[in-house]
């Protein structure tokens, strides 16, 4: 990926004044948050760009690429947050059964799975809670 980064001024500048140093100021301040990135799209990759550039009225591909980009980075902001908490890691979820098993020592293998998952949140591991439920009731 390259970019530009930070600010110059070309010997024609120093000498303007005025509005002409603030336009100039402001085109190299436009150009310093600009990225330039060049990828490598196979024929079927090109083709869809195409039909999606085509489809939505873009006159460039780089504006239809932009486009793309936008919405997909709105998609994945949405995904996260329908999704609510992330799903908990092994560590986390050990934690919740031992904590479980300290209330409830006569807990059996499918009450600390429901437990577990009930006090994990919306999204966990089924098959790592069945593991580690069946090693923390099989190891007493």
């Amino acid at each position: 990926m390259e970019g530009f980064v930070g600010q110059c001024r070309t010997r024609a500048q120093k000498f303007m004044t005025g509005r002409a140093l603030l336009a100039a100021d402001n085109l190299l301040a436009r150009m310093a948050r600009t990225w330039k990135l060049r990828v490598r799209l196979n024929g079927s990759e090109h083709a869809l760009l195409i039909e999606y550039q085509r489809d939505n009225g873009f006159e460039t591909k780089s504006a239809a690429v932009r486009d793309m980009i936008r919405r997909q980075a709105r998609y994945s902001r949405w995904k996260l947050s329908r999704r609510g908490k992330e799903a908990r890691t092994e560590v986390e979820l050990r934690t919740i059964a031992r904590e479980i098993l300290r209330e409830h020592p006569e807990a059996s293998r499918a009450s600390l799975g429901y437990n577990m998952m009930k006090r994990a949140g919306k999204i966990v591991d089924a098959e790592l809670i069945k593991r580690i439920a069946n090693e923390m009731v099989g190891s007493r």
